[in-house]
């Protein structure tokens, strides 16, 4: 359903696989310590995820998709007193 609810596909029978690439921006100005953070979880600053559309995305995708969006007010959370947390965060709904 969520590449149907974000205009991916047209019908619900229309059931597919894509393969989508993130990346964190060496233009971020959080983008050392997001990498850090990845880097701790065995993670690269370049994924690729497969979502299917009979299935919801893998925690890992929200995950990181939510530490890609860190900005001004919530980069507390990339410092270095939470960093052992952060990903644990990243996963909560």
């Amino acid at each position: 359903t969520i590449l149907l609810n974000h205009g991916v596909t047209r019908t619900k029978g229309d059931v597919g696989e894509y393969s989508v690439t993130f990346a964190i921006s060496p233009l971020d100005r959080f983008s050392d310590d997001k990498l850090d953070i990845l880097e701790q979880q065995g993670y690269e600053s370049e994924q690729t995820f497969i979502i299917k559309g009979d299935a919801p995305p893998a925690e890992n995708l929200l995950a990181f998709m939510r530490l890609v969006c860190i900005k001004g007010s919530d980069a507390f959370l990339l410092e270095s007193v939470f960093r052992g947390e952060v990903w644990g965060f990243m996963q909560q709904p």
